[in-house]
């Protein structure tokens, strides 16, 4: 009887391994990306851009683009608390700028990453913003990008990890990266 429940144990853990790791693999284009889990309480909701700003339980915000495979966003309110899994956005290249190319919504440009169908993961953006903060705890810097959401970019790549020595708050600079993208969204 211990051996057939066992069996039984086993083949449930067998079968439900594979949803487990679809959500645990980074989607294509964001390869190397670290993955967040956390709770938090939705600040805004845009069904159309599927553009989520949450809060965390110390105060910082984040703004995430809820995968395809999220349902219902539309039934997310802000004031809801959330358990959330996410990829962190990651920068991809960060040149610094002269002081005088501040309008970001001239610079901006938003392409799906090569190989990757728009939507489904990996969405890359360029837009020249200025730098509020750089975090060499979290190896990532922050800004606020064309519509005023507040973004936290990992800088944690070897090739970029110099910025974090080399950036100072204010400094203008156009950044290429990836959205933080939900991979799940589940209201508490």
């Amino acid at each position: 009887m211990k051996t057939l429940k066992a069996i039984a144990a086993s083949v449930l853990l067998a079968s439900a391994l594979p949803a487990f790791a679809e959500i645990e693999a980074p989607p294509a284009g964001m390869e190397g990306a670290e993955l967040i889990e956390t709770t938090a309480t939705v600040q805004a909701v845009s069904p159309s851009s599927r553009y989520v700003t949450l809060k965390g339980t110390e105060g910082n915000e984040i703004t995430v683009r809820a995968g395809d495979r999220i349902e219902h966003l539309d039934k997310i309110k802000p004031g809801d608390q959330v358990d959330i899994k996410y990829y962190r956005s990651m920068a991809i290249d960060v040149v610094a700028t002269a002081a005088d190319e501040t309008e970001p919504e001239l610079q901006r440009s938003t392409s799906a990453a090569a190989g990757v169908a728009p939507g489904s993961g990996g969405l890359r953006t360029t837009v020249t913003v200025k730098i509020l903060v750089v975090d060499p705890y979290k190896k990532a810097i922050a800004f606020r990008d064309p519509e005023g959401r507040w973004r936290e970019v990992s800088v944690d790549s070897p090739s970029l990890k110099h910025l974090l020595d080399d950036l100072k708050e204010g400094d203008t600079v156009r950044v290429t990266f990836t959205d933080a993208l939900a991979v799940s969204l589940v209201p508490r």
